[in-house]
């Protein structure tokens, strides 16, 4: 038997790799959780300067060639990696810097 009206589990929040989630329904003053947004400041991406959404993701190269030019970046591993020179090797070698982690 249901009585009117139907609650909902209330205060739910899930914590994953360190960041908890919750509704934002239940939680007004939580920043929104964003693709490239992952840190706790608010919601602010951990790669000032980065347009996240304008990388690819290895193993798709840049600019839709097999390898990486200098200066190009990749998303790797949770991670934006730059190119240090011409390479084909994975990110995270010597070929490449980190950038930031995301």
């Amino acid at each position: 038997m249901y009585y009117m009206p139907i609650t909902n589990p209330t205060n739910i929040t899930i914590e994953k790799d360190g960041q908890r989630y919750a509704v934002k329904q239940e939680y007004p003053s939580l920043p929104p959780a964003l693709p490239g947004s992952t840190s706790q400041s608010g919601g602010e991406s951990q790669c000032p300067g980065v347009d996240i959404a304008s990388l690819s993701t290895y193993p798709n190269w840049p600019n839709g060639v097999n390898h990486a030019s200098g200066g190009d970046q990749l998303i790797y591993q949770e991670a934006v990696w730059e190119a240090k020179w011409w390479t084909q090797a994975a990110p995270g070698g010597q070929a490449w810097r980190q950038v930031c982690s995301l």
